[in-house]
């Protein structure tokens, strides 16, 4: 099992460990997404967010986690 990080390098995850990632992703994505009231309606604009607003590193994260959680899933189904 294959997840490709942020700046394009291949981390390989095997096993138990990878349910144990994808749980906290899940659960770090959920906790993050819930803060800052995320939903399909205002993704966009909290995406939009300038650098100045509080919100903006930790949407940031948000949006990084869920690239990481999304590869980690694809990399399972490639494996199918």
């Amino acid at each position: 099992m294959a997840a490709v990080s942020g700046d394009g390098r291949e981390i390989e995850i095997r096993g138990e460990s990878v349910s144990s990632w994808l749980g906290f992703l899940n659960d770090t994505r959920l906790t993050i997404g819930t803060r800052l009231e995320i939903t399909e309606e205002n993704h966009d604009a909290l995406a939009a967010l300038p650098e100045t607003d509080p919100r903006a590193g930790l949407f940031q994260v948000y949006d990084w986690l869920t690239f990481l959680q999304e590869s980690m899933v694809q990399g399972l189904l490639a494996e199918r």
